[in-house]
């Protein structure tokens, strides 16, 4: 399979190590490297890195960011809206770049806004959890297993399936492929499980599927599902362009540790090369480093391994 790789700019706080991150790779490898763009990125700093047009493989909603993360799963009309005007400037922005795919966070279960600032959607979420039935570990937010069957979860699902149509519409009209992501199992997050993609599929023709393994792993031990067939059931649709590629130290059983670090490959238990030659035998999605440090050396691993 011909897969592209290439580095999340979440790693990148400033343009300037944005710059100078492709520079460097350059000089040590004769070519520029590939890059998806962060729902952390301003509109300023996507100004200041223009001259990485044309090596941008995809962007992540919303960027440029906002105050809001996209929440297609809300029944209130005017989150709807916004949410849709969210991803039609995310992507235009990612078609702007030359960039090919947007990633989203599709939904969640709540009618009101998600903050894109950790502290205010911490605040939310504490006070979700005051009232919900189906949390299992404070520490992280973790949902209780029987979360992803209950009405809540799957009447939010319903809603964002539906607003899930528009938005890729509006998408394909700019040249973009929405493309939806698994998430972990935290109270709130829609798309934690692999028929939750069957699903999609079926209902949804032009929506395409960023499978993040970090995600998958926590999902797995959570929900107890086998976190390769439910890789192989993902990639079995045939609607996946793109592979989040970072680790986690997350692990089940009487030591239980549940956390979507996002940490250099091979720090945690996340079974990396594995999941990537299978990703590169069975699809041709990009592979996108999403770890939140050391890019340099997480992307010289995950091209050895690819």
């Amino acid at each position: 399979m011909n897969n592209k790789t290439g580095l999340s700019m979440v790693s990148l706080h400033t343009p300037a190590q944005a710059l100078e991150f492709a520079e460097s790779w350059n000089r040590k490898t004769g070519n520029y490297p590939n890059f998806e763009l962060s729902y952390q990125s301003n509109t300023q700093y996507l100004q200041d890195i223009v001259s990485l047009k044309g090596k941008v493989l995809s962007g992540h909603a919303p960027c440029p960011g906002g105050e809001y993360l996209p929440n297609l799963g809300s029944r209130d009309a005017s989150v709807i809206q916004g949410s849709l005007n969210s991803i039609r400037k995310s992507a235009d922005t990612v078609a702007s770049f030359g960039g090919t795919i947007l990633v989203l966070h599709a939904g969640y279960t709540l009618d009101s806004p998600v903050y894109t600032k950790y502290i205010k959607r911490k605040k939310v979420l504490e006070e979700y959890e005051k009232q919900s039935p189906y949390l299992w570990r404070k520490e992280g937010s973790i949902c209780k297993p029987g979360y992803v069957k209950s009405e809540e979860y799957n009447n939010h699902m319903e809603v964002t399936l539906e607003n899930l149509k528009e938005a890729a519409d509006n998408c394909m009209d700019r040249g973009i492929k929405l493309t939806v992501e698994n998430l972990n199992p935290r109270l709130t997050y829609l798309f934690q499980m692999p028929e939750d993609f069957v699903a999609l599929t079926r209902e949804i023709k032009n929506i395409s599927i960023c499978i993040d393994i970090g995600h998958l792993w926590i999902s797995s031990l959570v929900h107890k599902f086998d976190y390769f067939d439910a890789l192989n059931i993902i990639i079995s649709t045939n609607r996946v362009v793109n592979a989040h590629i970072h680790d986690n130290a997350s692990v089940s059983g009487s030591n239980h540790y549940y956390n979507d670090d996002h940490g250099s490959i091979g720090t945690g238990n996340v079974p990396i090369q594995k999941s990537v030659s299978i990703l590169v035998k069975k699809s041709s999605a990009n592979l996108i480093v999403e770890a939140v440090s050391e890019p340099i050396k997480n992307l010289e691993i995950l091209f050895s391994i690819s």
